[in-house]
């Protein structure tokens, strides 16, 4: 049973390319790119889709993996393969995590000149007064300052909240789970046949 795919997403001129991995639907995971380059995301590949629009750079799946190792070494190796991190748009080397990347000497001075005498309150103690203070300001009901429920709201509210709503807190059998993975696994393969019939 395929884990997840790993896809491609090349510049229009064909120079550059950015390799990726997902378990979600190719459709899905595209979304998301398109959603982060349209916010204003810093990354390389954003950069790219807001430059030459997200039409013009769709994916393309080329591998798939059977496990989250296997998809993790198959990015490895396609990012490698392809020179995604050297001449394309992939930041890091693949795998789980931000593996291989380096902060430019730039950032490492920010970095470094924000947290410099900075302590982020280690060790710090409150004077007896700001623990007063402290204390005053998180006594009492703050989302509605003094105003208390009549008996009777008290009652209606009571009876509105009982019994298990929109099924809180329950879990289901295992074999309504059985059913409920199934019925999700036959979605996700009609989303990928159908994305790939495009």
């Amino acid at each position: 049973m395929v884990f997840g795919i790993i896809y491609v997403s090349w510049r229009p001129d064909g120079r550059k390319v950015y390799v990726g991995k997902t378990i979600r639907t190719l459709p899905r995971r595209w979304q998301a790119h398109v959603r982060a380059a349209s916010r204003g995301n810093p990354s390389a590949f954003a950069c790219a889709l807001r430059k030459y629009g997200a039409g013009s750079m769709l994916p393309k799946q080329i591998d798939y993996a059977d496990s989250e190792e296997e998809l993790n070494r198959k990015e490895i190796f396609w990012i490698r393969a392809l020179g995604a991190r050297t001449m394309g748009y992939n930041m890091t080397d693949g795998g789980e995590g931000i593996v291989g990347y380096k902060h430019s000497a730039e950032s490492l001075q920010k970095i470094q000149a924000a947290s410099l005498g900075k302590k982020y309150a280690k060790g710090h103690h409150h004077t007896d007064e700001q623990r007063r203070q402290i204390s005053r300001a998180n006594m009492g009901n703050h989302h509605a300052r003094g105003y208390h429920h009549t008996n009777d709201a008290r009652r209606r509210i009571g009876l509105a909240s009982k019994g298990n709503k929109n099924s809180v807190g329950r879990c289901p059998p295992e074999a309504e789970r059985l059913k409920m993975r199934e019925a999700q696994q036959r979605r996700r393969q009609r989303e990928r046949t159908i994305f790939i019939a495009k």
